[in-house]
């Protein structure tokens, strides 16, 4: 089983396996901020579908479009790296004074904020997508070094190793909730050890029981302690943002009322809380399954028409307003998917990614839904394949296909949002998909593109 599928294998562990195990064994002490619909013969039947069409598709190998051969763009996508390598010192210097205004001008909560990126001034948006931009791009180079690159993790002395503080660094002052601090936080811990790192992220290919109680034990302090900080001040930029305060790092008080307390009824409780937000795959599973048709494209002719009335809009206002497009009330299928499954009060700039089935259910009818699910799951799976190209021989250890997991969740989220085109989401993803075009290896010229041999050279045959 090649890496790629244990990713597909390990999101439906974490998506859907689990999540479904926990809410069925703590049913009666999750408080719910969801709508729960109960868990069905059909839903199993599809989860289990999904999957053996993936495994199907993957085992058969049968091309589900023309291949697309990379000899164009990777000379363009290297010189693109080659470029950014070189200035890539100077972008970290200039980039934490930029963090830093961004993070004093209070817009790393801008994702719960009542205002859209559209109505504010001209100048704190233009620094807002600046830094959204550059983090995704930060980002991107993190990914690479941790998980596509095969050398990085030797090479962290000296001016690498500054250079990666400071982009690790200026990711964590720029994060904009719980997943990007996360992400930054494992970024940050790979910069001041990226040997170690690596070591946990990379399986041994014969590890002994001492080597596998040492991975066991290192995985699970660094997901703890990573986890604990990420929720803590993630959850603070979003208490920051609702109240309208200016909340301390430090507060006593605030951390007093996010923990609730060091006692076994308090931690039981945040353990109910994470599950609950840790479910919106298998909720959104669960209700695109049960839900008749209309309900699901929200009285409009397909969910889709959703994202492409958002891309709209954004093309509009950015060249100027001339067909005075007003802002759509939903936005995306994740927005549309948060209004429908939200048992509280709905915040109108609020979304909830539907997971892949979930988005697939959305969009297309049985049995498209499954067959292009499926499909894009296999798709998905050699991309990885690509991505770690150049760890031929290594197999990703249960903390890496977690990580990789989390870094990659944009493919996993909605993946009919893309059609936003305008957005971070996308430009992540392209930049990825540019990344692994560029670890394929070139294709060797065929027998009938081969030059003819002279007239009255003797023939030369090949095996």
């Amino acid at each position: 089983m090649s890496n790629g599928h244990i990713v597909i294998a390990g999101y439906f562990l974490v998506a859907y396996i689990a999540p479904m195990v926990a809410n069925l064994a703590f049913a009666d002490d999750i408080v719910r901020t969801y709508r729960l619909y109960p868990l069905s013969v059909e839903c199993i039947l599809v989860l289990g579908a999904v999957y053996l069409f993936f495994f199907f598709l993957s085992a058969t190998k049968v091309p589900l479009a023309p291949a697309l051969d990379a000899a164009l763009l990777r000379p363009f996508i290297e010189r693109l790296g080659r470029i950014y390598t070189r200035w890539r010192m100077a972008i970290a210097l200039a980039l934490l004074p930029v963090g830093t205004a961004s993070f004093l001008a209070g817009q790393t909560s801008y994702r719960y904020s009542a205002t859209a990126i559209s109505e504010t001034d001209y100048l704190s948006g233009g620094l807002l997508l600046a830094v959204i931009v550059v983090n995704v791009v930060i980002t991107v180079d993190f990914v690479y070094r941790m998980f596509v690159s095969r050398e990085a993790a030797t090479a962290g002395s000296g001016r690498r190793f500054l250079e990666n503080m400071l982009l690790a660094l200026f990711l964590v002052i720029s994060a904009n909730g719980i997943l990007s601090l996360f992400e930054a936080l494992i970024a940050l811990l790979w910069s001041l050890r990226p040997a170690i790192l690596d070591r946990l992220l990379f399986a041994p290919r014969k590890p002994s029981l001492v080597q596998r109680g040492m991975i066991a034990t290192g995985s699970a302090a660094v997901l703890l302690v990573v986890l604990i900080v990420a929720w803590y001040y993630g959850t603070l930029i979003k208490i920051s943002s609702s109240s309208g305060g200016d909340a301390s790092l430090l507060d006593w008080d605030v951390l007093s009322a996010l923990g609730g307390g060091t006692d076994a009824v308090s931690i039981a409780s945040i353990f109910y809380y994470l599950v609950e937000r840790g479910s919106i795959f298998y909720y959104s599973l669960l209700f695109t399954v049960a839900a008749p048709s209309v309900e699901l494209s929200y009285d409009a002719v397909s969910a889709i028409v959703f994202p492409l009335q958002t891309l709209w809009f954004r093309v509009d206002y950015l060249l100027g307003g001339p067909f005075q497009m007003a802002k759509p009330e939903v936005g995306s299928i994740a927005q549309l998917n948060y209004q429908l499954l939200t048992a509280g009060v709905v915040r109108s700039r609020e979304g909830s990614a539907p997971g892949l089935i979930g988005s697939f259910n959305y969009v297309l009818a049985f049995p498209l839904n499954l067959l292009c699910c499926a499909a894009y799951l296999r798709w998905l799976a050699n991309r990885i394949d690509d991505l770690l190209k150049q760890h031929r021989g290594r197999m990703l250890s249960p903390l890496g296909v977690l990580l990789l997991i989390t870094f990659l969740q944009a493919f996993f989220q909605s993946p009919f949002d893309f059609l936003l085109v305008i957005d971070d989401a996308v430009i992540y993803v392209a930049l990825l998909l540019g990344v692994s075009l560029a670890q394929r290896e070139p294709r060797t010229q065929t027998e009938p593109f081969a030059p003819l041999p002279p007239r009255g050279a003797p023939r030369v045959e090949t095996a």
